[in-house]
């Protein structure tokens, strides 16, 4: 669970006056400050958060009329002084220019070869990191770009960009379009009150609750959504989907890994190499449901509901087919080839497999 922001926020002023210098095995002696500052706002609509290492939490306030951010700054040095001298170069600074204001955190610089206090150098290992937990007005934009630490932004009524290089990322109750551009971690967004454009490298995402359009493109992860607004496109090289609940159309790919589609009321279009297609399908209107695997099965249940039907074209090379319905007007019927009508015939539903078999059932929206 994510810890909670107003709580961190008084506990952490709270320890401003604190510099705790400890021991650690392995890596010396450890420095830790906390800094507050408060910046006020005059026309800024921006935030910009440029963190190179560190947790970056940034919450929005209703009533806000300044940015207040809380700095958690943390040093691993091999001796006191070295540490001491690391906590003094260690800072960040904060800018304001046009309508934005940036945060930038400054990290400190190895006196012996200019190297980050984070590589090892000649046995002894450095380490400098800061964690920003920042408050702003509720209708501000936030931007952040980080390359080692979490992500957190929650309770703005603006947009939110994410960058990050390596942690997890989190967006919670974000009023405009979100975007996150991520390599490596697992991302939770929910409560996005416009579209959501994620292009991940390896990690797993759940999204829960989207008014516009969702778009996720990443190598590795599996990918969970629930209550999709607009149209939904997730195109994955390995991983499984798992969709449920879209107003809009629906198009998914993915080379290895399965899909399951439930709850869509606009088209679909989903495709799998090596993982199998499970799917709920509403065929009322002009619809067209497109399904293709190469070695996966596919296996598809339709509500009767009033007004439906759809004409069946199913393929398969070496697979079987199985069907439960009432077909009209028969074309084709074989091991390998089934082409009809159901109901009103209206939309369309295009089954195709290399050596996957094909299950196409009626159903109830009482059943599981």
């Amino acid at each position: 669970m994510l810890p909670n922001a107003h709580h961190r926020m008084r506990l952490v002023a709270a320890a401003l006056p604190l510099v705790l210098v400890s021991s650690l095995a392995w890596a010396g002696h450890k420095v830790e400050r906390v800094e507050k500052r408060t910046v006020k706002v005059d026309g800024e609509t921006i935030l910009v958060v440029t963190n190179a290492r560190g947790k970056t939490i940034v919450i929005g306030e209703p009533g806000a009329k300044q940015v207040t951010i809380v700095a958690s700054m943390l040093v691993h040095a091999k001796d006191a002084d070295a540490a001491g001298r690391a906590m003094e170069a260690l800072r960040f600074d904060v800018e304001k220019k046009d309508n934005k204001i940036a945060v930038i955190s400054k990290l400190p610089r190895s006196d012996k070869d200019g190297h980050s206090f984070w590589s090892v150098v000649k046995g002894d290992k450095y380490g400098a990191l800061i964690d920003f937990t920042i408050e702003v007005p509720r209708d501000f934009d936030v931007e952040t770009l980080t390359t080692s630490g979490d992500v957190q932004v929650s309770g703005v009524t603006g947009t939110a960009r994410v960058v990050a290089t390596s942690g997890d990322v989190l967006l919670r109750e974000i009023g405009g379009e979100s975007t996150v551009e991520l390599t490596s971690g697992a991302i939770e967004a929910s409560e996005i009150g416009g579209d959501l454009r994620i292009a991940a490298t390896s990690g797993n995402a759940r999204i829960t609750r989207i008014k516009g359009l969702l778009q996720v493109q990443t190598t590795s992860g599996n990918v969970t959504a629930v209550e999709v607004g607009g149209d939904a496109m997730v195109h994955l090289v390995t991983g499984d989907v798992d969709l449920e609940g879209c107003l809009g159309n629906v198009s998914i790919s993915t080379a290895s890994g399965n899909a399951r589609i439930v709850g869509v009321l606009g088209s679909v279009n989903a495709t799998s190499s090596s993982g199998d297609l499970d799917v709920v399908i509403i065929p009322v209107g002009d619809k067209e449901f497109y399904l293709n695997t190469a070695t996966g099965d596919v296996q598809v249940f339709f509500l009767p509901d009033q007004g439906y039907g759809f004409l069946l074209d199913v393929n398969t090379c070496t697979g079987s087919i199985y069907g439960d319905m009432e077909l009209t007007k028969l074309d084709q019927v074989s091991r390998r080839k089934l082409k009809g009508v159901v109901g009103n015939g209206k939309s369309r539903v295009i089954i195709e497999t290399a050596s996957g078999n094909v299950s196409i059932v009626e159903r109830t929206e009482k059943q599981d």
